[in-house]
């Protein structure tokens, strides 16, 4: 027996979709934040994913020191939390720190892992051997906190693909759970995905429900460029506040900042940045395909933690009918787990 799980490693946090029964999913999200670990008096709780305080033995050793991860680096270092926006996937925070933990939440004994993770297909073509290679081996992670503390465990992912992000979106809105077609008025259309991250933009065509590789591309801008309007606006006269990248992105998604008893409003400041961002979207989009393509195209679905706040404005930018998808932040995961298990059985492999 095997685990198939799927990651969307993201600027702002890790997404995972794993399999809780032979044909039901569950997911998790972590914060990509991270912070050294300090001496707790008091043992936080909360669920095993909110109080990741780790050591992962097998890492490089960059990367084994004790670490809070997650909400309880949020939590412990506030401003000092940090965020690890390297594009060297390999070399970053995520792959080395926050997938193994994670691993080592969905660890069951004499059960290996077959997974897939989600990458933009520029960084699949330079970087899939050295994702693969921090990935597919056994791993040892020791947590402090939760139901694992004190206990180590090693997990061993024994296949690791890559898929491209948005496509892995679309794989997913295409199926069930159990990997059956749930969407066949697709057969006749041509469904463009766009899935807006943090720090990129992901774009996947799917023409009668097939797949056009060519048609993928990533560009790298995103809500990353909302948050950092918000950060000059509250930079600037009259409130002049410091604030770290989470502590933004809170107040992005919150709409308002607080400082003190106060309630400072951002929501004009966020919508007006929010139409910009997709004004560059539908830009990219026109200029990266050929106009044949691009007129084909009968809908779009909408993925993202974003997606509710972008797809009216993306509906009336494209004038073409938009759907966002139900579980939009989970999507992606979601399709790589799916990817895992039909790849796993499609190829006829076994655990040895």
């Amino acid at each position: 027996m095997v685990s198939f799980v799927g990651f969307d490693p993201g600027n702002n946090g890790l997404k995972v979709a794993y399999f809780k029964a032979p044909n039901r999913i569950g997911y998790m999200f972590v914060p990509n934040i991270s912070a050294p670990a300090i001496p707790l008096d008091i043992p936080p709780a909360g669920d095993d994913e909110d109080v990741l305080a780790v050591e992962v033995m097998s890492a490089d050793k960059e990367f084994q020191a004790l670490t809070f991860l997650g909400n309880l680096a949020l939590q412990q270092a506030q401003d000092k939390a940090d965020q690890d926006r390297r594009r060297d996937r390999s070399g970053s925070v995520t792959v080395n720190q926050l997938v193994p933990a994670v691993l080592g939440l969905l660890y069951e004994e004499g059960r290996p892992f077959v997974m897939t993770v989600g990458a933009t297909l520029q960084d699949i073509q330079e970087q899939k051997d050295k994702l693969i290679r921090k990935i597919e081996k056994k791993h040892k992670i020791k947590f402090l906190y939760g139901s694992l503390a004190g206990r180590t465990v090693e997990p061993v992912v024994i296949q690791c693909n890559t898929y491209p992000q948005a496509a892995a979106g679309l794989y997913s809105l295409l199926r069930n759970d159990d990997g059956s077609i749930r969407r066949y008025d697709w057969v006749d259309k041509t469904v463009l995905a766009i899935d807006i991250g943090h720090g990129q933009i992901n774009f996947a065509i799917m023409d009668k429900m097939v797949f056009l590789k060519g048609a993928c591309f990533s560009r790298d801008f995103g809500n990353y460029r909302v948050v950092n309007v918000v950060k000059d606006f509250l930079n600037s006269a009259p409130y002049y506040v410091t604030a770290s990248i989470p502590q933004l992105q809170r107040a992005t998604e919150a709409g308002y900042y607080t400082i003190g008893q106060e309630k400072i409003g951002l929501r004009d400041v966020i919508i007006t940045a929010t139409q910009e961002t997709v004004e560059l979207a539908y830009r990219e989009v026109k200029d990266e395909l050929p106009a044949s393509l691009y007129n084909q195209i009968t809908d779009i679905v909408v993925l993202g933690g974003v997606a509710d706040r972008v797809a009216p404005m993306i509906q009336s930018r494209f004038s073409l009918p938009v759907e966002k998808a139900k579980t939009s932040l989970f999507e992606n995961a979601r399709g790589n787990a799916l990817h895992a298990r039909q790849k796993w059985e499609a190829e006829a492999k076994k655990v040895i």
